[in-house]
């Protein structure tokens, strides 16, 4: 659903579920954290999670769960 409606337009999508992750690319996601009193955001990448992808057959909910991604809940 959310891929469809990407095809034209851009789709900002905020989540904690590792569940709906798993079905992304890591290229296809921002991570945003607050550190002191401002937010960065980082692009995750094949290249930066490249064992830990391989490790875990690509699934990124399983990095989520596992704070690999950064962005866990506090």
């Amino acid at each position: 659903l959310i891929r469809g409606a990407a095809t034209d337009r851009q789709i900002v999508v905020a989540t904690q579920s590792a569940r709906l992750l798993r079905e992304f690319a890591p290229e296809d996601v921002l991570v945003v954290e607050k550190q002191d009193d401002a937010s960065t955001i980082t692009r995750l990448s094949s290249d930066d999670l490249g064992g830990w992808l391989e490790d875990y057959d690509g699934d990124l909910g399983v990095l989520f769960d596992r704070n690999v991604t950064g962005g866990a809940p506090a």
